[in-house]
């Protein structure tokens, strides 16, 4: 969508509204496929050298990933989880053991 507006708001709206278009659709292609639409734009194997490098190492990570197995990640996120639910319990027992403490000191200010 071209419109003749050079400057001011609405060119700026316009354009971030095509950038997250841009971005969306960036996001939905896995690395082999952006890989193979840098071939059909620039030419195969032409331009746009650090991006073939990291997509190329997308997709080496991609089959490393594919071959462990879903149980490591599963402990993990299962201790992760763990941990912020201890750290958040700690936190609003500390909170709550404040305010307690403020009411019996007088401390404790009213909206």
């Amino acid at each position: 969508m071209m419109t003749s507006i050079n400057r001011g708001h609405r060119r700026l709206a316009e354009l971030r509204d095509e950038a997250e278009t841009r971005r969306q659709e960036r996001t939905q292609r896995s690395p082999a496929e952006q890989l193979s639409l840098l071939d059909q734009r620039l030419g195969v194997g032409v331009g746009a050298k650090k991006e073939r490098e990291n997509l190329s190492s997308l997709m080496k990570e991609g089959a490393r990933e594919s071959k462990t197995k879903t149980a490591t990640k599963t402990k993990t996120a299962t201790k992760n989880r763990q941990a912020d639910k201890s750290k958040t319990s700690r936190t609003r027992e500390r909170a709550k053991d404040r305010r307690s403490r403020e009411k019996r000191e007088g401390k404790r200010k009213r909206d």
